[in-house]
């Protein structure tokens, strides 16, 4: 069963007077429980595909269908609930607030999703548990280390059990060590059924995938 699946689509930018077409006809499916990697040069248009995917954006013709919804032509608002609903995103730089404690960057999801504060408080320490953070849940961004920070990120793309997790080159500003890590926790979820799309540029990352789509 396809949890993605996307079909010509195309994606064209106007800058000055000039169009840029930065996706040309991709189609491809991802089936419920894969673990895929995106990969390619900066310029390529893995970043735009990304976002599509990802319902940051929408195609400007093609179809993309997630979890059989067509959700290739929706409006802002309808792309952000669908986006805290399914989708969980781990960057390269975290993105996570400085002032606030592990436990707090990972409940913010559950709060733009109207979650009665009790529950946001045990599933955030359920999903740092699962990134074996349980004894940081207190600590600020700036007293964990970068695998730590990036643990707390992992732990708040997947509090709202979402259907599809996107690393945006998430070993990118990680030792190798740490981000060898990283990647086994990734493998850990994977194991446990979780669809993971990875994008990234540097072929032994992709290498961990079950396959790989090129751009």
């Amino acid at each position: 069963m396809s949890i993605i699946s996307v079909n010509g689509v195309t994606k064209h930018y106007a800058l000055g007077t000039q169009t840029v077409e930065a996706l040309r006809g991709v189609s491809f499916d991802i089936k419920k429980g894969e673990f895929i990697a995106i990969m390619g040069p900066s310029g390529s248009g893995k970043s735009t595909l990304m976002n599509i995917i990802g319902c940051l954006d929408i195609p400007t013709h093609g179809t993309y269908l997630l979890n059989n919804q067509e959700v290739s032509s929706l409006d802002d608002d309808a792309l952000a609930g669908i986006r805290n609903k399914e989708i969980g995103f781990v960057f390269q730089n975290f993105h996570l607030l400085a002032r606030n404690s592990a436990l707090d960057n990972v409940m913010l999801p559950l709060k733009y999703a109207g979650i009665e504060k009790a529950d946001q408080i045990t599933r955030a320490k359920a999903a740092l548990s699962e990134v074996g953070l349980e004894d940081r849940m207190d600590h600020q961004p700036s007293e964990l280390s970068g695998g730590q920070q990036q643990r707390v990120a992992i732990a708040r793309a997947l509090v709202n059990n979402p259907s599809i997790l996107f690393a945006d080159e998430p070993t990118g500003n990680l030792d190798s060590q740490t981000g060898h890590d990283v990647m086994q926790l990734f493998h850990n979820l994977h194991n446990q059924g979780q669809t993971i799309i990875l994008i990234t540029h540097e072929n032994e990352v992709a290498a961990e995938a079950q396959r790989t789509n090129l751009y």
